[in-house]
């Protein structure tokens, strides 16, 4: 019989599939409960309020826990879910830490590393962003010039922080830790913004990769893997957002969970990382080097991107059977995260994701963009 595994958070349809591809038996609790997430679990529940966390993870059979975002942001939650069954992934104490931005800044910095000046208000001129301290996938982030601190919240008793911002290619980093080591299982390239639909500037729409690393720069993101996993005890998979530029990589964020660009780096290297994330936490067992960080040149390229709706939306029956028609392959379908028949969408909420695959990051990201728009048309168009 197959082992149980309950996986927590926002949307964890991605690493529910992960799971079962792993040879677990996944159960779920999720804010929305889509049609496929409900094949791939047994038995699931779905939460509203995040308070609603523990008491549902009690109606549900015993099994070790992992939690997906934006669970990183409630460690008493994490801490309370644990009582009552093993976790798999970081302690609250850990994320009590690592999620604290001056302690962050101030460990990467003693480690030598270069990070962007972080501050609870804005203390030079220049561009900053206003960051929400309890923020997951870009959500809140706010683009701002040093003059206008007078119009906004300056305190981090107000729950946000200012970060220098850092102008390059936007990456993120999947890592691996056990027992104060990390690995690096590989980067992929962020989209974000504007430019891909209804989404807000800094807003995560999707990953496309793996991407190729320079020498330097894995060096670089190894090193900030390292630094991370030896102070932050971290154990299992986590997440480096960074911004690589002419001067080297500017950490910027770290994700410590299953992030949504770990999916990628599954479809191209057709692994399980939920047996890797399993290991390391029981057993401190790394994966080998070789097999995670694979430096072909015709390594095929992984996308994905989060359409999000432009306007409320309600998903009758026709727009159903429209986004079922398009779910073909189970194991690594062209569109997942699909809402139940009868699901209200509000306006800036994801509809549904789509992927596409090509040799390079540029044909890669123009099949997304082909499979967005034939989302948005079947969804906010047609009548």
């Amino acid at each position: 019989m197959r082992e149980r595994l309950l996986i927590v958070g926002g949307s964890v349809r991605a690493a529910a599939m992960s799971a079962r591809r792993a040879g677990f038996k996944p159960l779920a609790i999720d804010r929305f409960m889509d049609a496929d997430l409900r094949h791939v679990c047994s038995n699931f529940r779905q939460y509203d309020d995040l308070r609603q966390l523990p008491q549902l993870a009690r109606e549900l059979p015993t099994a070790d826990w992992m939690f997906t975002g934006p669970l990183e942001n409630y460690p008493r939650l994490i801490g309370e879910i644990g009582m009552d069954r093993a976790l798999l992934g970081c302690t609250a104490a850990s994320l009590h830490r690592v999620r604290d931005p001056e302690t962050l800044t101030t460990t990467l910095r003693q480690a030598g590393l270069q990070v962007p000046q972080f501050g609870s208000s804005l203390p030079v001129p220049g561009g900053w962003l206003r960051k929400p301290l309890l923020a997951a996938g870009g959500f809140g982030v706010e683009r701002l010039e040093s003059h206008q601190s007078n119009n906004h919240d300056t305190g981090r008793d107000r729950g946000a922080y200012y970060q220098e911002f850092i102008s390059g290619s936007s990456v993120g980093a999947t890592f691996i830790a056990a027992n104060g080591q990390s690995i690096l299982l590989g980067a992929t390239e962020q989209l974000a913004g504007h430019s891909w639909g209804a989404a807000r500037e800094f807003q995560y729409v999707g990953s496309v990769g793996p991407i190729a690393l320079s020498d330097e720069q894995r060096g670089q993101l190894s090193k900030i893997g390292s630094c991370i996993a030896a102070n932050f005890t971290f154990s299992g998979l986590f997440g480096v957002d960074a911004v690589v530029n002419d001067e080297g990589v500017w950490p910027v964020e770290v994700n410590p969970r299953y992030t949504a660009s770990v999916e990628i780096h599954e479809r191209a290297l057709n692994v399980a990382t939920i047996r890797w994330h399993v290991a390391a936490c029981r057993h401190g067992q790394l994966p080998a080097v070789a097999t995670c960080t694979p430096r072909q040149s015709a390594l095929e390229l992984h996308g994905k991107a989060i359409v999000y709706a432009t306007k409320d939306t309600f998903i009758d029956a026709r727009i159903h059977v429209g986004l079922a028609a398009n779910h073909h392959e189970e194991a690594d379908p062209i569109l997942a995260d699909i809402p139940m028949l009868g699901a209200q969408i509000k306006r800036g909420d994801p509809i549904a994701t789509v992927f596409a695959h090509g040799k390079t990051l540029a044909e890669t990201k123009e099949r997304l963009r082909s499979q967005m728009d034939r989302l948005t048309h079947l969804v906010v168009h047609d009548d």
